[in-house]
């Protein structure tokens, strides 16, 4: 068992086939050790008698297949499915890991910017405001969120604005307007959107 441990912290292996009955241990202990050293190493159960409750058992451990001795003709397939499925994972999580970067890089220059910032869907009401909306209308981000953003733009420049965005969603391209908000303390503000 301490030879495995070893190589296992040596080299990174790319699979790990396993017979159930090894002569220190067992498959259950092997798949253990790898899950707590390698999780992302897949790992196939070759087993000769031994009965499908032991095979249930190792995937429920997170084995990734298990093949009887008497149909290896299965075990190209298996492998290729494992290695596809773990390269298919490691995919996924590096996505998901550039998504939460590039989340956090936004969440940073919209909260720290002086532009206002808001995310509008597409009944017209504030999916999100950016804390520039405190400062500059004195009106708390999370009272605009779900509110209608038209309610505080004048009641004159309105029909621009919805111009402008109507043409921004059809063409996919931003559009310029200039246009009046109400600040909360009273008085309108100038402002233009892109």
């Amino acid at each position: 068992m301490k030879d495995v441990l070893e190589e296992l912290e040596r080299r990174r292996p790319d699979i790990v086939l396993s017979d159930f009955t090894l002569p220190a241990f067992d498959a259950l202990e092997a798949l253990r050790m790898l899950k707590a050293r390698r999780p992302d190493v897949p790992f196939i159960l070759v087993t000769g008698n031994r009965s499908e409750e032991v095979a249930v058992e190792c995937i429920h451990e997170g084995a990734d297949d298990y093949i009887l001795k008497a149909s290896l003709k299965r075990l190209p397939t298996s492998l290729k499915n494992a290695l596809e499925k773990r390269a298919s994972e490691q995919a996924k999580a590096e996505a998901e890991g550039a998504l939460r970067r590039s989340e956090q890089q936004y969440r940073l220059i919209a909260d720290n910017s002086r532009d206002l910032i808001s995310l509008v869907d597409v009944a017209g009401d504030f999916l999100y405001a950016s804390p520039a909306h405190a400062r500059t209308l004195g009106r708390s981000p999370e009272l605009l969120v779900g509110a209608p953003a038209m309610e505080i733009v004048h009641p004159d420049d309105r029909a621009a604005v919805r111009a402008a965005w109507e043409q921004a969603m059809a063409l996919r391209e931003s559009r310029t307007a200039e246009f009046r908000m109400w600040h909360a303390e009273g008085g309108w503000r100038f402002f233009e959107s892109m």
